[in-house]
């Protein structure tokens, strides 16, 4: 078949094992996984579904695909997914063939093996890569031991084998750009696509504006900067601050933050003022977000950053750090604040813990025309890249 007839063609492959794995372990879904649920939304009509096992890729066929990217895309597998999924991959045996067909892969699935270039030449498909960020290559040290050396591996493997990559966010495009030109790497055809968020769901739930709280949502890793927030706290407590806020941490627990996690589960002062929530539902979720005097964002680094956006879009003032990638898709609605500056973190979240103070009224009134970022719009930019001539 010629480039153009797949062009025409358009058909598509998701690699959906990152969220494989996730229902297989019963864990709640993170940020990339939540990307990875949008293309299941997108694509459960017309993708087949692909599956990465020791090194090896399997395809379903198209029903058994139907049924698997529509669990994914209401967030509920069966219990027994895994049996499920095994004998799905026998009874597709006969339909493994996708040569022609765009493979997406937005989870980074796989990337980090040497063979990953040359399986995807075995399959004889045209790779699209999303890449999500590259914080491991730029802050290597908010990240696990190794994580450096496989995130590196990644993105060579994105760089020699994708047909496009699509960045999140132009601040990762640069990056990506900037890293790939100092390796050397080729960089094949790049785009940029912001991740996106539903359209707002009706406020069924009650808000209560005499509960005076912040929220922090994200995996409780040392790249969140947690530790700020939670000295900030204790000094309320140590200081005698008449009526302190509260502050909700949602989010498990990650990595190299020992000294977070010591503060929030030993340390007496935080005890009825710091709440810590491991595990929360979509619906709790947004019961604590959409009660908050702001939602707090300090981390050092980010690729994109969907509660921002979430909290925005459900009239919800942000606090974050000064990130060139949060101006991006929030431009100057949020309150934006040096990452370390304790005293003007501190005052700020002073005065919005006041409900009509100035500054988070003059916040509210900025956010009036906000208007979120769609999926939609994400994938529609997909879409002409994917369907745009070009040499593929």
């Amino acid at each position: 078949m010629t480039s153009d007839g797949l062009r025409q063609q358009y058909s598509l492959a998701l690699d959906m094992t990152r969220l494989a794995d996730l229902h297989l372990a019963g864990r709640r879904a993170t940020g990339i996984d939540r990307v990875l649920q949008a293309y299941a939304v997108q694509y459960c009509e017309r993708a087949r579904a692909v599956l990465r096992w020791r090194g090896r890729h399997y395809v379903l066929d198209a029903a058994h695909s139907l049924q698997l990217l529509r669990w994914f895309a209401q967030g509920q597998c069966p219990k027994s997914l895994g049996w499920w999924l095994l004998l799905a991959v026998v009874r597709s045996w006969h339909a493994r063939d996708i040569t022609g067909y765009w493979l997406i892969n937005a989870g980074h699935s796989g990337l980090e093996n040497s063979g990953y270039a040359s399986e995807m030449q075995r399959m004889q498909v045209l790779p699209v890569i999303v890449i999500q960020d590259l914080i491991p290559l730029t802050h290597p040290e908010y990240n696990r031991e190794g994580e450096f050396a496989r995130h590196h591996q990644r993105i060579k493997t994105a760089c020699s084998c994708a047909r496009l990559l699509v960045c999140i966010s132009a601040a990762t495009q640069q990056q990506l750009a900037q890293y790939a030109a100092k390796q050397g790497w080729f960089l094949p055809a790049t785009t940029v696509a912001h991740l996106g968020v539903p359209v707002a769901m009706p406020e069924y739930w009650r808000r209560d504006e005499t509960d005076a709280y912040f929220v922090v949502i994200s995996t409780v890793e040392a790249r969140k900067n947690h530790l700020m927030l939670l000295q900030i706290w204790r000094d309320f407590i140590d200081q005698g601050v008449a009526n302190p806020p509260r502050l909700i941490c949602i989010g498990k627990k990650g990595w190299e933050a020992e000294q977070t996690f010591d503060l929030l589960e030993r340390c007496q002062q935080l005890q009825g003022i710091v709440q810590h929530i491991t595990d929360c539902e979509d619906k709790a979720l947004m019961h604590w977000l959409t009660g908050a005097r702001a939602l707090l964002f300090p981390t050092f680094a980010e690729g994109f950053g969907l509660p921002v956006i979430e909290a925005l879009q459900h009239g919800v003032p942000v606090v974050l750090t000064d990130l060139p990638v949060f101006h991006e898709f929030a431009g100057t609605v949020p309150e934006y604040l040096p990452q370390l500056d304790h005293g003007a973190w501190r005052q700020t979240i002073l005065d919005y813990s006041q409900i009509d103070h100035p500054r988070r009224q003059a916040q509210l009134q900025r956010m009036a025309e906000f208007v979120a970022p769609q999926w939609g719009d994400h994938f529609d930019m997909l879409q002409r890249n994917l369907t745009t001539p070009s040499d593929v």
